[in-house]
């Protein structure tokens, strides 16, 4: 903007835009440009090639292996003490969209999000759940891996849980108060709570427990902030939620 009205800026002014500044778990601090990643670690710099079409899409992850993730369209970079690693669809990474890291579990192997799928990356390979069937049609919100090993899935269209490669569906039938799901979180005495997006106008209604199956029902609470609060979690203040009582 100059005096007061919007201007055009040439290529080479939005240069210094186009990096993503990611702050690792392990310390390391990366730089992250469309050619090209930087580490630098106690004072030490690696620099990485890779081709990038947006930073910003880049959502860097570093796992516990410290090997840092990178997402790009249809690929997924893995960068580690110099070495840059590609995966495309010959490794199973889906063929639409960006992968989005979200979380290990205990057997080492790393979960990502796409639209309508979720993929575990284990032994140089990933495996694609839900993309044909269960998640097909729906954008995913959110992923958790819960301390006893289960995925839970939050969608546009319900929540999801992932056990043994079988995927369990709730929605509003089995007493979510939104069928678009966001956030999932878990507090420090073992429960999981879900968060109803665009649910505000709600904070009234509460709905009545529900049986799902044997192992899992659902019981919804009207001021998930509130209560989340007092489990030790953050989460947004006009922001409904339900427990999962497993």
């Amino acid at each position: 903007m100059r005096e007061g009205k919007f201007i055009s800026a040439p290529p080479e002014y939005l240069v210094p835009l186009l990096k993503s500044n990611y702050l690792a778990p392990s310390g390391s601090r990366w730089i992250i440009e469309a050619n090209e990643a930087r580490q630098i670690d106690d004072g030490r710099m690696t620099r990485y090639r890779i081709k990038l079409k947006d930073t910003y899409y880049a959502r860097p992850y570093e796992d516990s292996e410290r090997n840092l993730w990178l997402s790009e369209v249809s690929a997924m970079y893995k960068l580690r003490d110099g070495q840059v690693t590609r995966y495309s669809q010959r490794e199973g990474v889906p063929s639409r969209g960006s992968l989005r890291p979200y979380c290990e579990d205990d057997q080492g192997g790393v979960w990502f999000a796409a639209d309508s799928a979720v993929a575990r990356f284990k032994d140089g390979r990933f495996t694609v759940y839900g993309n044909d069937h269960e998640l097909a049609g729906l954008s995913i919100t959110c992923l958790l891996k819960d301390r006893e090993g289960t995925i839970w899935i939050g969608t546009s269209g319900g929540l999801y849980r992932l056990t043994n490669r079988i995927i369990t569906a709730y929605s509003t039938v089995s007493g979510l108060l939104h069928h678009e799901v966001y956030p999932i979180l878990q507090s420090r005495i073992e429960l999981v709570w879900v968060g109803a997006e665009n649910a505000g106008r709600r904070d009234k209604q509460v709905a009545p427990d529900c049986a799902v199956d044997r192992q899992a029902k659902v019981s919804c609470h009207s001021r998930f902030h509130n209560v989340a609060q007092r489990s030790g979690l953050e989460c947004g203040a006009d922001e409904i939620g339900i427990l999962i009582d497993r």
